[in-house]
């Protein structure tokens, strides 16, 4: 009998190994949590549209929303999957682009306008989000070039635009 036993142990023992190493299981999806709330970060949107022109620290943007430096960079990153700096500059080029499709519009003013402190700066920023130049996207828009490049749009995941000139994913002409 005890020999009974202990068989029947060490088969259900196995039974339960191969289990637990071969069956597929449903994994939970951990619940995401922490990071700023849809006020805060709505606050910091509008701060930022505020003050694009300015000079804007991480310590204003902490203080607007009541929380210190480094707990809002780190709860920001988690909400958005972007950091302060990396949200402002890329509101900066949203703007910039807009106020590019106006003819008139002189790139250092663009620059000026969108809180770049030199034209080359807003150029390298301009470019590294677009793949082209402000003045290259300028003269794209308003068919003033004849070879159309192919961009991508500064958004995460980037999405390529193709020769409609229309961004797939925000509907803005990009080339």
């Amino acid at each position: 009998m005890k020999v009974e036993l202990f068989s029947d142990y060490v088969e259900q023992a196995m039974a339960v190994a191969l289990v637990n190493d071969h069956a597929v299981r449903q994994r939970s999806v951990p619940a995401y949590r922490g990071g700023l709330g849809a006020a805060r970060l709505r606050k910091i949107k509008e701060l930022v549209h505020a003050k694009m022109e300015d000079d804007l620290s991480l310590d204003d943007m902490a203080q607007s929303v009541g929380l210190s430096t480094a707990h809002f960079a780190r709860m920001f990153r988690k909400s958005t999957g972007e950091t302060p700096h990396q949200f402002v500059l890329r509101l900066r080029v949203e703007r910039a682009k807009a106020m590019l499709r106006v003819s008139d519009a002189r790139v250092f003013d663009v620059a000026m306008a969108c809180g770049f402190k030199t034209p080359q700066h807003f150029a390298q920023v301009f470019r590294d989000a677009c793949r082209v130049s402000p003045t290259e996207y300028r003269q794209d828009f308003l068919g003033l070039r004849s070879d159309l490049r192919f961009g991508t749009c500064f958004e995460d995941p980037p999405v390529t635009c193709g020769p409609q000139k229309q961004c797939d994913f925000h509907g803005l002409p990009l080339t």
